[in-house]
C-alpha cells in the first residue's frame, strides 16, 4: 500500500513539473519584444506574410498593404577557420505600399549582413557591420521622398535615421524582452521616434507585430509604414545566415 500511494505521489510530481514546462514553454513562444511606455497602451496589430521565401510575397499590418514584394539575388557566403565563424550576405529588394490614405509608397532597399563570431564551448559574438539602406518615394509624382540608413554600432542593434530633408526621425533597434530583464541574443524589434518621442514599434521575433502611436501626424504615416515594411522584410533575411 505504500509503494502504491508513493508511486501515485510521484506520478503526481511528475505531471507537475511536465505542466511546468510546457507552461514555461509556451510563455517564450510568446515573448515580445519589450515596448517604449509611448506605446504600451496602444494596440497590438500582427503582421501576416512574413514566413517563407515565397513569391508573389504580401505583407499586411493594421491598414497596411506591401505588396509586389521583389528580391534580388542574396550574395555573399560563410567562412570558417578553426573557431573563427563569418557570414555574410547581401541583397537588394523592393515592394510597393498601400497606406490608410490610398497613396502608393514605392520602397527601394538595400540590406548587409554580417555576423562573426568565436566558436569555443560557447559562441563568443563579434562585433557585427551590418546596415540597411532604403529609400521611400511617394507614387504620383510627388517629391517626397524619405532615406533610411541604419548600421550596427558596437554590440547594438541597428541604429540611424530616416530624413527627408530637415524631417529627420530616429530609428532603434532593441534586443530587449517584455517581462525580461536579460536581453535576447537578437533583435527583438525597431522603435521609431521623433525627438525623443515613440511613434511606431516593429516587432521582429515571432510572426511579427506594430504599434503604432494615436497622436502620428498624418503626413508621416506613409513613411513611418514604409519604414515599418523594410524592417521586417530585412529581419527575413537573416535566416540565411549561417548558425
Amino acid at each position: 500500500m505504500r509503494r502504491f500511494c508513493f508511486d501515485r505521489v510521484g506520478r503526481a510530481w511528475v505531471a507537475v513539473a511536465i505542466g511546468l514546462v510546457l507552461a514555461a514553454c509556451e510563455t517564450l513562444e510568446q515573448a515580445g519584444m519589450k515596448l517604449p511606455n509611448a506605446l504600451a497602451q496602444e494596440e497590438r496589430q500582427p503582421v501576416t506574410g512574413r514566413q517563407g521565401w515565397k513569391l508573389d510575397q504580401q505583407l499586411r499590418f493594421a491598414d497596411i498593404e506591401v505588396l509586389e514584394v521583389q528580391r534580388g539575388i542574396t550574395k555573399g557566403g560563410d567562412l570558417r577557420i578553426l573557431e573563427y565563424d563569418q557570414s555574410r550576405r547581401k541583397q537588394l529588394y523592393s515592394f510597393v505600399l498601400f497606406d490608410q490614405q490610398g497613396q502608393e509608397w514605392i520602397g527601394d532597399c538595400e540590406a548587409f549582413l554580417r555576423r562573426r563570431q568565436l566558436t569555443f564551448e560557447v559562441g563568443i559574438e563579434l562585433q557585427n557591420r551590418s546596415m540597411l539602406g532604403a529609400r521611400f518615394s511617394r507614387q504620383g509624382g510627388s517629391a517626397d521622398v524619405w532615406e533610411l540608413r541604419l548600421k550596427e554600432s558596437g554590440d547594438k542593434p541597428l541604429q540611424g535615421t530616416l530624413v527627408s530633408g530637415s524631417r529627420q526621425l530616429e530609428v532603434s533597434g532593441t534586443r530587449a524582452l517584455a517581462g525580461s530583464p536579460l536581453p535576447l541574443d537578437e533583435t527583438t524589434g525597431y522603435v521609431i521616434s521623433l525627438g525623443g518621442e515613440a511613434l511606431a514599434a516593429a516587432e521582429v521575433i515571432n510572426d511579427g507585430a506594430v504599434w503604432v502611436s494615436s497622436t502620428l501626424d498624418d503626413e508621416l504615416k506613409g513613411p513611418v509604414s514604409s519604414c515599418l515594411a523594410a524592417l521586417l522584410l530585412f529581419e527575413e533575411l537573416r535566416v540565411t545566415l549561417d548558425e
